[in-house]
């Protein structure tokens, strides 16, 4: 599952910030074969994710299904898992295979995430099976319903109560918990919940029948409790009459003793009608009592009965227990399925290897089984009892079939066939079904001949509530909830007693709560989910690296912290329900000692768990650590931090199994802090420049000494403004520090240019450069770039202008053993790198975003592209030998390109796309290519053919960060009006704008800046006067007086007076330019 894109609607201003949609679904049925539901799982700015569940509401089964639909606005789906997506508005969506046989009650929900313009579209679905659908409006609708039958179940009950004429309790009455409904038994005048996860408590409010408005309530409930263990038991507070919403999670410390009251107090703001309390921990929760201040203040006319007399809401009676019981188990037979990769948690062994020597397989590998019979594959899963069906993905490249026995918890219970299919690269499934009880259960499949088995790629489960186990058993938490219960029955004799009626009665009602679950929601059950460090969940950061030199990793690679204490992997996952999860992580340490880590769920506020992660034997050795970790409903962070000063262990990939978890793209929330400046957008948006540093002033624009620019940068920390425009004229390179704002909008005139030689930004973290003119030129270094950098990240430069590089204009090549990362190039030109060599540059970085940029000139290398790239909305005129180079190394390298568009030159005449080959993963959508150079702009859509052997994605392959995407037509209009320091746009760009425009009549490579014939070679560049600054704080002082600020007290240029994130001072040079 990868992070999509957000495209933007034609304009040609710098992209906005877009509003937030309401969240909507609606709901298409057809009688006669399924009901299919589109709805918005979760939406940001410009992006959202949905999700479509196709349910068999038909008498027959269905086979392969598909939907359909098209958007009426700009809504577009970026990627979808789950099912087979084609298609480009409109949409096409089918089953996978495994998903695609639905029984009649059954559902298959596949999900996406998509794009749009500042408003959510709720698109009508059509298709073979939803057909003639009718649509409702907006999850409120989904909610009504599920309000109505609530209404009606409470209808009945009110009735019943009716009959008995029992009056409303006077006011102060504490409300009453509903044993027939909750998991447990009661206990004296209070309640024992079931020592398991999940067990649940249910409380009726005393209301009214027929009130039309909702009542009132004191300001808190108190809640009593005895906990006689010496932990905490905590319990989720769950308002029904909200869709089962979560309200918070209370946790209930020990009182000292099972008949030791004590109580608590939660606000009780919109709690009414029915509440439950269901358990966090498998001990199951505390003793409770009835729950004081909760009920209704008066009966007045419009709320009583006809007789004038006020009606009680009793608790649901056992007859409406067992129908809802009745309606979870069908519900709950639509089951659930989980895949276990051998990567996976669930996976237990292989008589044999993993191995990935033949092509085909997905994941990390197959399970590879010896030559012998009697070997075989292990799993574990858990689940209810009832049908399941098992199907493995196999590669058989013998003529024999190499069938093997399925046993459960050692007894077998099938044989599955795998028959040849051709060759150890072609794969084909094969499924049994059988009949298992409940709980936990290993299965293991075992070769019936010599030869071993055909190759299992992945073993597939669907059943009732089915997820991946514990490959050693049930988790020590049983026994635990064993001796807790004892200890509570031990308390006393009538607590015995009724504790071992609970035992009974909990098991009873134990279906009725799980099945309760699974209704609640379809992503509500068991997932095992694997991130790695290039997929949607894994949070790019400033301290750790993605490398691939040691071998034995997973996936694409695995990411390598400095050695520090505090170096930290982050991650970002949601649930639909909160929770526990079981955390897994995957590391290697070829270290002497261990590297001891803190596991930190929310910052903290949901726990912090220690990490030992001890020495592997090797830095090609991977182990896993495992801990239970709580999750809340919704977003969750979690974050792996160093404790020791050699950092982390190489970590490879994280695990989690528990409910409804899906990843979550770390961009959607801005986690990593403010973006660098308004419109910061790719790798690079959150670097932070001189934020918190000092400022300081260029005065002149001599090549060093004080007041120069190359003093200005000889330290880090620093907000760099500009009281002079003009040229500055470079003897030797530049070199940039960290934690630098280079502020060019701020010099006044025509504003800055730099001439003479190249400059190096290798090391400087965190820097941003906006509206800078770099031309290296002849008299510049040999074999050198115009802006260099071989390590490093955080780095964004904005409407820059490149030029006349001796090697490669802007060339981001990571030195052997470096790091090099989140890197943006935006708004910019990249043009005319000087003959023989004449480069754009080389990209090979972990990740970099060039986006809305010209490349003009060049003889190659525009760019050429290896690592990471996405490359968006740019446009590539007048190559020679080569445009975009898709890598040319054996190395794997993942692109993206969406929106660009291609026009050749009069000098063009080498590959417009060169050098593909499989190493070179791409996601590509509309780009074209002009290639007559007639002077018209009639370029041609580039087909996937024209990307020749690459390795081709319908999503993107890589952990891209979100940005706008516009048409490659109006992308071109935007570029030539918005690239390179376009607020005073310079003669050199001028001329490079001109040929641009001629679509192919103009344009040549240079060997010599002089060769333009533009006066003092860099055109005319006017200086100007820089405004009043009486503090020297980088702000003028009609600015501050005007904002309320001081112009005599330097020390407010590092606040930030409005609390947006960026300092007073940045504030000022934001607003200089769009």
């Amino acid at each position: 599952m990868k992070l999509g894109w957000r495209p933007l609607s034609a304009g040609l201003g710098k992209p906005a910030a877009l509003l937030t949609a309401v969240l909507s679904s609606v709901l298409i049925s057809n009688g006669a074969s399924a009901a299919c539901e589109y709805s918005i799982d979760n939406s940001w700015g410009s992006g959202f994710v949905a999700n479509i569940t196709v349910t068999n509401d038909s008498g027959s089964a269905i086979n392969d299904w598909n939907v359909s639909w098209q958007y009426n606005g700009d809504n577009r789906v970026s990627n979808a898992w789950n099912a087979q997506l084609s298609g480009s508005n409109p949409y096409a969506a089918s089953d996978i295979g495994w998903n695609g046989n639905l029984q009649p009650g059954q559902s298959a929900t596949f999900g996406f995430q998509g794009t749009n313009g500042g408003t959510i579209e709720i698109p009508p679905l059509t298709g073979a099976i939803c057909e003639g659908g009718t649509s409702s409006s907006s999850s409120s609708s989904s909610s009504s319903s599920s309000s109505s039958s609530s209404s009606s179940s409470s209808s009945s009950s009110s009735s019943s109560s009716s009959s008995s004429g029992s009056l409303l309790p006077p006011f102060g009455t504490t409300a009453q918990f509903c044993p027939a409904v909750s998991d447990g038994a009661s206990v004296n005048d209070a309640f024992d919940p079931a020592n398991f996860e999940g067990s649940t408590v249910v409380y009726q409010e005393y209301t009214i029948s027929n009130m039309s408005v909702s009542p009132l309530h004191s300001e808190y409930t108190t809640i009593e409790y005895a906990n006689g263990s010496s932990f905490n038991r905590p319990m989720s507070l769950v308002q029904r009459q909200s869709g089962n919403t979560i309200i918070e999670r209370i946790e209930f410390p020990p009182t000292g003793g099972w008949d030791q009251w004590q109580s608590l107090q939660i606000d009780n703001t919109a709690h009414h009608g029915q509440l439950n309390l269901v358990s966090l921990t498998a001990e199951g929760g505390p003793n409770l009592k009835g729950l004081g201040g909760w009920y209704i203040h008066e009966c007045n006319d419009q709320a009583c009965g006809a007789g004038g007399e006020a009606l009680t809401w009793p608790c649901p009676s056992s007859s409406s227990s067992s129908s809802s019981s009745s309606s979870s188990s069908s519900s709950s037979s639509s089951g659930s399925t989980v895949q276990i990769q051998e990567s996976s948690a669930g996976y237990c062994g292989v008589d044999g290897a993993i191995d990935s020597n033949n092509s085909g397989y997905t994941g990390s590998g197959f399970a590879n089984t010896d030559n012998a019979s009697g070997n075989g594959v292990d799993w574990a899963i858990n689940g209810d009892a009832g049908t399941y069906e098992l199907r493995w993905r196999f590669a058989n490249g013998s003529s024999t079939n190499r069938s093997g026995v399925l046993s459960v918890n050692g007894s077998a219970v099938g044989t599955a066939d795998f028959g040849g299919t051709g060759s150890w690269t072609s794969w084909d499934q094969q499924s049994i079904s059988v009949n298992l009880g409940g709980g936990h259960k290993k299965l293991r499949l075992e070769a019936n001949q010599g030869s071993g088995l055909g190759n299992i790629d992945y073993l597939e489960v669907s059943g009732p509530n089915v997820g991946s186990a514990e490959c050693n058993g049930p988790s020590s938490s049983s026994s635990s909830s064993s001796s807790s219960s004892s200890s509570s029955s031990s308390s006393s004799s009538s607590n015995s007693s009724s504790s071992s009626s609970s035992s009974s009665s909990s098991s009873s009602s134990s279906s009725s709560s799980s099945s309760s679950s699974s209704s609640s929601s379809s992503s509500g059950s068991a997932v095992s989910l694997t991130i790695d460090e290039r997929e949607t969940g894994y949070c790019e950061n400033n301290t750790a690296a993605i490398e691939n030199e040691n071998g034995g990793y997973q996936g694409a690679g695995y990411a390598n912290t400095p050695n520090q204490s505090g170096a930290n992997i982050r991650w970002k996952v949601s649930t639909n329900q909160a929770g526990s999860a079981r955390f897994t992580v995957r590391y290697a340490n070829g270290g002497s000692a261990a590297r001891p880590g803190t596991l930190s769920i929310n910052s903290g506020a949901d726990g912090s768990h220690s990490f030992e992660l001890a020495a592997t034997g090797g830095w090609s050795s991977w182990q896993t650590a495992s801990v239970d970790i709580f999750l809340q409903q919704g977003d969750n962070d979690i974050k792996l931090t160093a404790d020791a000063s050699g950092g982390l262990p190489n970590i490879d990939n994280i695990t989690l199994n528990g409910a409804g978890l899906r990843p979550v793209a770390c961009g959607q929330s801005n986690p990593d802090g403010t973006l660098a400046f308004p419109g910061a957008q790719g790798f690079g948006r959150f670097a932070t420049g001189g934020r918190g540093g000092e400022v300081v002033h260029v005065t002149n624009l001599n090549d060093s000494g004080a007041g120069s620019l190359r003093d200005a940068i000889s330290q880090p920390n620093r907000i760099v403004v500009f009281d002079v425009g003009g040229v500055i004229r470079l003897n030797s390179r530049l070199v940039f520090k960290s934690n630098q704002t280079i502020a060019g909008q701020t010099a006044p005139g025509d504003g800055i240019t730099l001439y003479g030689d190249g400059t190096s930004f290798s090391g400087a973290n965190n820097t941003i450069v906006r509206y800078v003119r770099f031309r290296m030129g002849r008299i510049g270094t040999s074999e050198k770039d115009t802006v260099t950098m071989a390590n490093g990240h955080d780095v964004i430069f904005d409407n820059c202008s490149l030029s006349w590089g001796r090697d490669g204009n802007f060339d981001l090549n990571v030195s052997s053993g470096a790091s090099l990362y989140n890197i943006t190039l935006q708004d910019s030109i990249v043009a005319q790198g000087l003959q023989t060599h004449s480069t754009g540059g080389l990209i090979q970085t972990s990740g970099t975003s060039i986006l809305r940029s010209l490349y003009i000139d060049n003889n190659s290398r525009n760019p050429k592209a290896r690592g990471t790239l996405q490359f968006v909305n740019n446009v590539v005129y007048n190559w020679v030998v080569s445009a975009y180079i898709l890598g040319d190394t054996s190395g794997r390298s993942d692109g993206a390109m969406l929106g660009n568009y291609l026009i050749a030159g009069p000098e063009s005449r080498g590959g417009t796309l060169d050098k593909p080959s499989s190493a070179y993963h791409m996601y590509a959508l509309d780009n074209w290519y002009d290639s007559n150079t007639n002077g018209s702009l009639d370029g041609r859509l580039l087909s996937r053919g024209d990307f020749g052997s690459v390795t081709w994605h319908t999503s993107p392959s890589a952990n891209f960060p979100p940005v706008p995407v516009m048409s490659a037509q109006d992308a071109l209009t935007y570029v030539i009006n918005n690239a390179g320091t376009s607020h005073h746009r310079d003669e050199v760009d001028d001329y490079l704008m001109d040929e641009l425009q001629s679509w192919g009549r103009r344009g040549a490579t240079i060997s010599n800046e002089t060769s333009l014939g533009l006066p003092n070679v860099v055109g005319n560049i006017s200086g100007g006067s820089a405004p009043q600054d009486s503090d020297r704080d980088g702000m003028p002082d009609s600015w501050e007086s005007q904002r309320g600020l001081n112009p005599n007290n330097a020390g407010d240029a590092m606040q930030d007076a409005n609390g947006n994130g960026w300092v007073n001072v940045e504030e000022y040079i934001n607003s200089l330019v769009p």
